[in-house]
């Protein structure tokens, strides 16, 4: 890169390397990189790489499913969100059609040592809009609990593709909806489906923080669906934590220790 920054593809991250409490490297399938700082942005498998560090991150991932319809007609340009879908306008003249704030839990380790935290959101509106089901994930996934050795195969070599299978269920609602509201899509139908996992935090609130117990650890997970729209300002924030800037806007939202500090979290009414 011209600036002076490094890129190393195809070369999972195992873990962290500590000298005297605080972070010296990163240990990677192809050896150690040194580094005084580092950023975690693993979105849905964040979680699991703190766990091996003893580091509490509650996170939960919501498996969300999208899809391609057909051809149709040319009825809205740009994106739309109705009763019971959002669909935004191809180029190819079809659309990407979802049921929003509906999703998965596959249920695993990790997940069920944080429900209670996800307590208040289960029992509202959200909580209505999601499924649960027993799966791989509960010995494989970013919510296993199964640690590693770092001169192992870690858990993000076994799995470098999290591919997560889409809902038929949420696939029929979609084209149902948007079909009952507007009666020019009458033909459309689905041609393809794909799933993705939400890293989701229990106020649905990023974390954006530096970690009190390692310091030179810092993350920037936990987007919570809505990465895409937050990710440059989140890039700029993280910059401005590890070079030592004062920040463009006050960080105290964002901080991990809002989950153990007593701090009350609002209940998050969509997602």
């Amino acid at each position: 890169m011209r600036r002076g920054a490094l890129l190393y593809q195809n070369c999972a991250a195992r873990g962290l390397e500590l000298s005297a409490g605080r972070v010296s490297g990163v240990w990677t399938e192809h050896g150690l990189i040194k580094a005084s700082t580092v950023v975690c942005a693993g979105g849905a498998w964040s979680s699991r790489f703190c766990r091996r560090h003893g580091v509490d991150l509650p996170a939960v991932n919501v498996v969300g499913t999208a899809m391609r319809t057909s051809v149709a007609a040319n009825v809205i340009n740009g994106c739309f969100s109705g009763p019971g879908f959002a669909l935004r306008r191809r180029l190819d003249g079809a659309y990407t059609l979802a049921v929003p704030g509906f999703g998965r839990i596959d249920l695993a380790p990790l997940g069920l040592k944080n429900a209670i935290r996800y307590y208040r959101n289960y029992r509202n509106d959200i909580g209505k809009k999601l499924k649960y089901r027993l799966s791989n994930p509960w010995f494989e996934g970013p919510e296993a609990s199964a640690s590693w050795q770092f001169v192992d195969v870690s858990p993000f070599e076994r799995c470098r593709v999290l591919d997560p299978t889409p809902d038929p269920e949420f696939v029929n609602v979609a084209l149902d909806n948007v079909k009952r509201a507007i009666p020019g899509f009458s033909d459309m139908r689905v041609v393809h489906a794909w799933a993705g996992a939400i890293d989701t935090t229990p106020d649905l609130i990023p974390v954006i923080s530096d970690v009190a117990d390692l310091p030179g650890f810092y993350l920037a997970t936990g987007f919570s669906g809505h990465g895409f729209a937050l990710g440059s300002a989140a890039g700029e924030l993280v910059a401005d934590m590890v070079t030592g800037a004062k920040p463009m806007t006050d960080i105290s939202p964002y901080r991990l220790d809002r989950f153990s500090d007593g701090t009350s979290l609002k209940v998050p009414e969509m997602m």
